[in-house]
């Protein structure tokens, strides 16, 4: 029996997930994009249908031997380690997009990840909303943005600033307005090696101490050369703290560096070029299928997607103060102090 998901970001996206046939590794999409899940929609943006189909590739174009193109469509196959899957994208140019997905059983708990999380930043920046890869806390209304690759500290620092009675929007993406921002509440990932509960001040389910005893086990045993992810629920978490959306205060850059140093009235420019450039480590699908796309139909809108990004990034946080912070490589509580008195200061 087929089930069928509908989610509501911020009503910006409106989005509808088709499972054909139910596996229990479509818990992974489940619980990604939950916190978002409503009964029904008056309209659908984007329609993702996951089951077996077959891909209307005649008369296509074949780039690269991957991509088959025509106009408004495109298909292609994907491949990671053991998971593979199947993409058919119609109406790409169109205010209503459609996706066929078909793939294997291992493939299902990485499409929502990659796949899916592609379109939905694509079908976002589309209508003026760039979904950018960085956190997010807040105080009084004003929100603070952390973009970063990861391992630079994003997270360690968000649960750190909620922990001290700051607003949580998101660890990992956030939607860009109109110098503003609009969470997104995802499951986020932590390497437990260090006393979460402790931390967070909170208790965990049995199930939940034992899966961490046992990764940080895995972690000593090892001398530190496996560390594992924990995948933990905000609401879970810190329910009481979470925000929807807030009006953008300041803009963090945090890198790997030497030792902590902090550049203020960072300018607009290099603060833009590290978001896009930040966006797009986080998309390669994307990448990859907009310059199929764009090759075979180069007065096409989305051959300037990009530009377009760029511009609404300039446009979302000019004025915004924007500042870069070096952290460290063993991020300490030394690090977050200075970090704070950085954002309250």
């Amino acid at each position: 029996m087929e089930k069928i998901h509908f989610y509501n970001f911020h009503n910006l996206l409106r989005v509808q997930v088709i499972i054909r046939r139910p596996h229990w590794f479509d818990s992974y999409l489940e619980n990604t994009f939950r916190h978002y899940e409503v009964e029904a929609l008056n309209s659908i943006d984007l329609s993702i249908d996951i089951g077996p189909f077959s891909p209307k590739i005649g008369e296509c174009a074949i780039v690269d031997g991957k991509y088959f193109v025509r106009r408004d469509y495109i298909y292609y196959k994907t491949k990671y380690k053991i998971a593979w899957w199947e993409t058919e994208i119609r109406g790409i140019e169109k205010e209503r997009t459609d996706v066929g997905i078909q793939c294997n059983p291992f493939g299902r708990a990485v499409i929502p990840g990659e796949t899916i999380y592609n379109l939905i930043r694509f079908k976002l920046a589309t209508r003026g909303y760039p979904l950018v890869h960085g956190s997010a806390v807040g105080k009084d209304g004003g929100a603070y943005l952390f973009s970063a690759r990861g391992g630079t500290g994003k997270t360690i620092s968000t649960l750190n600033f909620v922990k001290r009675g700051f607003d949580y929007y998101s660890d990992d993406s956030v939607i860009l307005g109109d110098h503003e921002i609009f969470g997104l509440i995802v499951p986020f990932n932590l390497r437990f090696t260090y006393d979460v509960e402790a931390l967070l001040g909170v208790k965990f389910s049995p199930k939940t101490k034992r899966e961490l005893f046992l990764k940080r086990l895995l972690y000593f045993l090892t001398l530190g050369q496996i560390s594992l992810f924990t995948t933990l629920e905000a609401k879970e978490v810190f329910a009481a703290s979470i925000r929807e959306r807030a009006l953008l205060k300041k803009v963090y850059i945090l890198f790997h560096g030497p030792e902590f140093a902090i550049e203020n009235d960072v300018p607009l420019e290099w603060v833009v070029n590290d978001l896009l450039i930040n966006f797009q480590f986080e998309c390669p699908e994307l990448i990859g299928l907009l310059l199929a796309y764009s090759y075979c139909y180069p007065e096409n809108p989305l051959s300037h997607f990009w530009e377009r990004v760029n511009q609404q990034l300039y446009d979302s946080l000019s004025g915004v103060e924007s500042h870069r912070i070096s952290i460290p490589t063993l991020y300490s509580d030394e690090v977050f102090s200075r970090v704070y008195q950085e954002v309250t200061g």
